[in-house]
């Protein structure tokens, strides 16, 4: 399957082999020592890649759209997945999970690329009190107008009830250094690269989670430049071992209490984590059910 992928771009660019084994050594340092031999091989399906080096071709070639049709069908992904992530949807709920209710046999999204005007508060609302970030209508507005990047995808069951959310943005260092940064109170130097930034999210089962992951992967791919990180708060202990999972690292904690996720030595409100897109995309538990997406979901686009 991947060797058909290289021959597709080979052919679509018109070069030879020699000539794309030299175009691909400067994608990155593992790829330095690359042979004709060995991409030969490759595009015949006798050998292939490692699975981070077919996730960089991907990017390379702007075939990342093909990832569900490569991975998607691995059973030992989704028992992963299924095992990890199944844990936190087993003991609700906590106070984040309060303006929700369970899951329905069909789930309406409803994508905005705005947050529509009877909708800010309720994310002003959600960030204050959840997040615990101190901020006010004003400076919320104008993080979302100085973005120009807004997506938001809410979920509703049949009858209306809400049962899940995920804001992002896709921004660059600067606005996520200027606009964040001080309101969680954090010396953390966010890198240069475009980054996506999830500013809020939540679900309320296990496959408006997944649905998460459609979200990400669907921004990876029709973005012009592939996002180098994504930044994403974790609420919950079960959830740390599958940000950590897609080899994710804690760059910022959030407020210490008492009561929170037990992280190192404390407890915190949340853990800010950043993850890297070509390690995530690599990793066994990234998980997207294109079977239950169809089945499951409607989407509704208001842009």
């Amino acid at each position: 399957m991947f060797g058909s992928l290289i021959k597709r771009y080979r052919e679509e660019v018109g070069c030879t082999q020699a000539e794309l084994v030299s175009r691909i050594q400067g994608i990155e340092k593992s790829f330095e020592s690359l042979d004709e031999i060995t991409l030969s091989r490759w595009e015949n399906g006798r050998t292939q890649p490692t699975r981070k080096k077919q996730i960089l071709l991907l990017i390379y070639f702007g075939y990342l759209k093909e990832f569900n049709s490569i991975y998607g069908d691995e059973a030992s992904r989704f028992g992963r997945f299924d095992k990890i992530v199944g844990k936190r949807f087993r003991d609700n709920f906590s106070l984040s999970d309060s303006p929700y209710v369970d899951s329905s046999k069909k789930i309406l999204v409803k994508y905005y690329s705005y947050i529509p005007e009877e909708r800010v508060w309720f994310y002003l609302d959600y960030v204050q009190n959840i997040h615990k970030i101190n901020t006010d209508l004003d400076e919320f507005k104008s993080l979302v107008t100085k973005t120009n990047s807004t997506n938001l995808y809410e979920f509703y069951s049949e009858d209306g009830r809400m049962l899940g959310h995920f804001l992002y943005f896709i921004v660059d260092s600067e606005i996520i250094q200027n606009k964040l940064s001080e309101k969680i109170k954090t010396d953390y130097v966010f890198d240069r690269d475009s980054s996506l930034y999830v500013l809020t999210c939540y679900s309320s089962s296990k496959d408006v989670f997944m649905f998460h992951n459609k979200i990400v992967l669907d921004a990876l791919v029709e973005s012009e430049i592939t996002p180098k990180y994504i930044y994403v708060k974790c609420f919950f202990s079960e959830l740390i071992n599958f940000y950590e999972g897609l080899g994710g690292v804690v760059v910022v904690k959030g407020p210490s209490g008492e009561v929170g996720i037990k992280y190192q030595t404390g407890k915190y409100q949340w853990l800010l984590y950043k993850v890297d897109v070509i390690e995530m995309l690599s990793s066994k538990i990234f998980y997207v059910d294109e079977n239950i997406i169809n089945d499951k979901f409607s989407i509704e686009y208001n842009i």
